[in-house]
């Protein structure tokens, strides 16, 4: 991906290992956002950054992003060892995958889930499974 999107510098406020190398990454939430966006989101203010989606709810205070670290990876070997304080570049939240108020079955497996998280946590969890 090349870096056609302008990163903000942002301070993760903690990275929590849920499971073995699958991490949740937060930084504090300044623009608003849709469930089912996506972030470009780098170590480097000029790099190349990565996409991901974003796993927390529209109104919680912070941005979470799921992610599972690929040892042979450009990013997330780099991104599993973030500290609180670290600075990362991330974008404004962009794409289209969203819900809407029909019934559905949702399929995804391993960090695949976060939009779906997203929106379950945003309200828009009724109807689905």
């Amino acid at each position: 991906m090349s870096n056609s999107r302008t990163l903000f510098p942002k301070k993760v406020t903690s990275l929590t290992q849920v499971a073995d190398g699958v991490y949740i990454l937060s930084f504090a939430r300044d623009v608003e956002f849709r469930a089912g966006q996506v972030v470009a989101l780098d170590v480097e203010p000029y790099g190349e950054p990565r996409l991901y989606s974003i796993a927390g709810g529209e109104h919680d205070p912070e941005i979470e992003i799921l992610f599972d670290e690929r040892p042979e990876g450009r990013l997330t070997p780099q991104l599993s060892r973030l500290r609180k304080g670290d600075t990362i570049y991330v974008s404004e939240p962009f794409g289209t995958f969203r819900c809407d108020d029909d019934k559905a079955v949702w399929i995804a497996a391993g960090t695949g889930v976060a939009p779906f998280v997203s929106m379950v946590r945003s309200g828009a969890g009724q109807g689905k499974t």
